[in-house]
Formats: C-alpha cells, structure tokens, sequence
C-alpha cells in the first residue's frame, strides 16, 4: 500500500471511528435519560404507594375485620401492585386501581385459608365453582346498597365520610377541619359502621 493510500485509509478510518463514538455516546445518553425517566416514574409510583397505604388498610381491614390477615394482604398487594406498575398509567385513579389488585389477593388469601383448614369434597367444588360467577354482581350489589345508605345519613356523617373515604383525609385532619375533637370524630365513624352495617342487611336496591 502507497503512502496516499495509507494516508485515505486512516482518514476513512478515522471518519467511521468518529461515527461509532458519536453514534454510542448519543444511545449511551438516550439509555441515560431512559434511565433517568424511569426512575422518576418509579419514585412517583412509590409516593403513591406510601400515600394510598391507610387506605388500602382500611379497605383490606373493612373486608377481613381481622388486622393479622389485613397487615398480611397489605404486603401482598403491594407487591403485587409494584411488579404491576408499568401497568398502571400515571394521572389516573391509583385508588381504585390498586383496590381491585387488594380484591383479588383477598380472595386468593381467603381460599387459601379455606386449603388450609379443610378438606373439601366435590360437591363443595362444584358449588364454589357455580359461585364464582355471581361474585363480581354481588359486589356491585353490596356496593349500591352502601352507596344508598350512605345517603341515608345524616349530613353531617355524609360529610364526614365524604372527606375520609373520597378525599383520602386522615382523621385528625378532618376533626382540624371541623373544628371538633379527634375522639369526636372517632366516635362518628363508629356510630356510621354500625348504621351503615344495620342499613346494608335490610335496604333494598334494584337488581
């Protein structure tokens, strides 16, 4: 190879060596950025986690009345939720969609207490097999009616459970903003599950 052949030849070289590098440092800071937005994500996602927490409790805890198995439920979904979080499209209600995830680990909690503690035979099988299906009406049947209950309260007791159970308030943040005494408030909503609980057994609603 002449001397001007040598010389093109490095300067070929050079050029395409100068496109590799561009070429890797700009994936390089794509990946970076990927990275970086990603990690934002993940931190907002865990914020969300964190601040919907009493609420999923109290959610778990209104459906096992048992604090053990709520406290057990809790850590499952949010283990689910997390390993689900590129699911769950940020801006929309974190509520609700990590509520429906707590309502299928408490049914999986449920039946799998039920392996544990008995042996069934094939008719119970069948039966809870016909069952299934009539979960998900009876849920938004019990809904309805809690609905209409609440409706039914006193609207001071609407109020408060307006500002626990939809705006997400803490109760000592709602007695601050009322005015009145944290245990005033606590005895409120003890007085509301026991007419609510009443009330759900007898209203009736339109299938």
């Amino acid at each position: 190879m002449n001397a001007n052949a040598v010389t093109r030849f490095n300067v070929i070289d050079k050029r395409y060596t100068s496109f590799y590098t561009d070429a890797y440092r700009k994936k390089a800071s794509s990946e970076s950025l990927h990275s970086m937005e990603r990690s934002k994500t993940e931190k907002e996602f865990i914020q969300l986690l964190t601040d919907h927490q009493s609420k999923l409790f109290a959610y778990i805890y209104s459906q096992t009345s048992n604090s053990e198995a709520a406290n057990e439920i809790l850590q499952e979904t949010c283990l689910v939720a997390w390993s689900k979080r590129q699911h769950f499209e940020m801006g929309t209600n974190f509520n609700a969609w990590s509520q429906s995830i707590a309502y299928f680990q408490i049914k999986a909690y449920r039946q799998k207490k039920y392996r544990d503690r008995l042996v069934f035979d094939e008719d119970i099988h069948e039966r809870m097999k016909n069952t299934a299906d009539s979960i998900a009406e009876e849920h938004d049947i019990r809904k309805e009616k809690l609905n209409k209950c609440i409706s039914l309260l006193q609207e001071k007791y609407q109020n408060y459970v307006h500002k626990r159970y939809k705006d997400g308030l803490a109760v000592n943040q709602i007695a601050e903003l009322e005015n009145i005494p944290v245990n005033t408030i606590i005895q409120a909503f003890f007085r509301i599950r026991q007419k609510l609980t009443e009330c759900v057994k007898k209203v009736e609603v339109s299938s």
